[in-house]
């Protein structure tokens, strides 16, 4: 039996509930390195694991993990955004190794952590936005907004600017990983771009630089997203010219 729209928004919202859960529980406060990060691991993989069941459960979305198609090869570009960091320490160099030793479980922490992000925010997010509207812009502008926003919970941290930071790369982020999800890329793409972004850009550019977030720093990463965002912005006009009845020569 289909289930109506309005029940699969309480679905979502249970699924939601359950990944503040998961990722909600401070480890770090009980627990020393590297048992935190495989505890938090652990309850991101059981979020992964249960939200399959409860998203065909529900009927949130049908084929969410291989690859479909060729429209997501476009989107391949949008990996070098991963590497942004890496090109600041090119560039202006200041590389000093500190802490490899723990890259490992930070590793399996933002392997897991993007798989728990993705399962929901495109997977299950995206399904149900798209009972409502096919269009492009709408759905990956809402699902980047709401993966944004969810953010905003860290402000418990006692932090307020890198938050909001946080809260403003996340937003560029989801309107790549979106365009790729939509574009036939699914979690097979999305998880592994998100991986690498967290992954290098977080903990692998924690462990070689030591040095302050600089105004190079921020002109670097600030230049490399602008390129991706105009990149995904004629990826997107693109596809809206193609669908639009007046683009078609009669």
């Amino acid at each position: 039996m289909e289930r109506s729209f309005k029940d699969k928004v309480y679905g979502f919202l249970i699924l939601f509930f359950l990944f503040l859960i998961a990722i909600g529980i401070p480890f770090e406060r009980f627990l020393a390195d590297p048992w935190a990060d495989l505890a938090s691991s652990a309850l991101r993989v059981a979020f992964f694991v249960g939200a399959i069941f409860i998203i065909k459960k529900e009927g949130l979305a049908s084929s969410y993990w291989k690859t479909e198609g060729k429209g997501w090869v476009c989107c391949l570009p949008f990996f070098l955004i991963a590497f942004s960091n890496m090109f600041f320490l090119l560039i202006h160099g200041g590389c000093s190794p500190a802490g490899l030793e723990h890259l490992w479980h930070k590793a399996v922490l933002c392997l897991c952590t993007s798989m728990a992000e993705e399962m929901l925010f495109r997977a299950a997010l995206l399904g149900l936005l798209q009972e409502r509207t096919q269009k492009e812009w709408i759905l990956i502008l809402i699902s980047a907004a709401i993966f944004s926003i969810s953010h905003a919970v860290n402000f418990l941290s006692g932090v307020f600017i890198p938050v909001l930071v946080q809260m403003g790369y996340t937003f560029v982020l989801g309107l790549f990983l979106g365009m790729m999800y939509l574009r036939g890329g699914k979690l097979t793409l999305t998880i592994l771009l998100h991986f690498l972004f967290n992954f290098v850009n977080n903990a692998l550019f924690s462990c070689l630089y030591q040095g302050e977030w600089n105004l190079a720093f921020f002109i670097t990463n600030i230049s490399l997203g602008l390129i991706a965002f105009i990149y995904w912005l004629v990826l997107l006009l693109k596809e809206k010219g193609s669908q639009d009845p007046r683009s078609v020569n009669k």
